[in-house]
């Protein structure tokens, strides 16, 4: 499961990949060679499942461990072919993580790409499914005091989260809490008051709150800079170096598959 759920996460480059023909049938597994390393119909179940259909998508899949295999047994790790037991297979997937990792870093670190570029190319397929309330809240334990603190964070000429916090803290003690969020209606229950205007939460003794003020931030449709999806980012830009690095390993090895 381990070494399946490794390729399935790594492999997400077969997305961005358009499908070319593959040597083999559709539904029939060929044995296939990389750099020197032959796998069979075995290997094949060890890293997608003995239930899985060899067809064009899996055997694309397959395709890109074979290629990832063969880097990594350039790269000199003792990857014992045809060795089931776990420690082999554990072996083997950090080898290829190994590998994969100090390729992709190196990609990276000569790649244009910037995080910018990369938000406004795929901005449409970050939105959002529903509005996110951006910015910060102050909850108190008196309305007075909430009241207070709102009043002294507009008059500051500092926009630093940290500093503001800190002043809040010299001021009012553990009786006022300043707090920086990106969250749906749902997601926190005191911002869903402050913001929404849904009923307020009773106190409890972790949260001792019984006020909740806007200290500044608006509700936003999407996205408006990368940090707001920093996660989804990270994700996409980790696939499109793997795909750069598949498409290098596809130049520098022939597959070829034995009919």
């Amino acid at each position: 499961m381990i070494n399946r759920i490794s390729l399935l996460a790594a492999g997400l480059t077969i997305l961005f990949l358009p499908l070319q023909p593959c040597a083999a049938a559709a539904e029939r597994f060929t044995p296939l060679t990389v750099g020197g390393i032959t796998l069979d119909r075995e290997d094949f179940n060890e890293v997608l499942g003995a239930d899985t259909h060899p067809d064009t998508t899996a055997l694309r899949l397959f395709e890109e461990y074979a290629l990832r295999l063969a880097a990594a047994a350039e790269a000199g790790y003792d990857l014992r072919l045809h060795d089931r037991s776990p420690e082999a297979v554990v072996a083997r997937q950090t080898a290829i993580a190994i590998t994969d990792s100090r390729a992709t870093d190196s990609i990276a670190a000569t790649d244009t790409l910037t995080v910018s570029t990369l938000f406004e190319r795929w901005r449409d397929s970050l939105r959002w499914d529903s509005p996110r309330f951006k910015g910060s809240i102050v909850m108190s334990i008196s309305r007075e005091l909430a009241d207070s603190a709102a009043t002294m964070l507009h008059a500051m000429s500092t926009t630093d989260h940290y500093k503001r916090r800190a002043a809040l803290m010299r001021s009012f003690g553990k009786n006022v809490k300043l707090v920086k969020l990106l969250v749906g209606r749902g997601a926190n229950r005191w911002a869903d008051h402050a913001v929404w205007g849904d009923t307020l939460p009773l106190p409890t003794l972790a949260e001792p709150w019984t006020a909740a003020r806007i200290v500044d931030g608006a509700v936003l449709d999407q996205p408006e800079e990368p940090s707001d999806v920093a996660d989804r980012l990270a994700i996409i830009h980790h696939s499109y170096l793997q795909r750069l690095y598949i498409t290098g390993l596809r130049s520098r090895f022939t597959i070829r598959y034995h009919e």
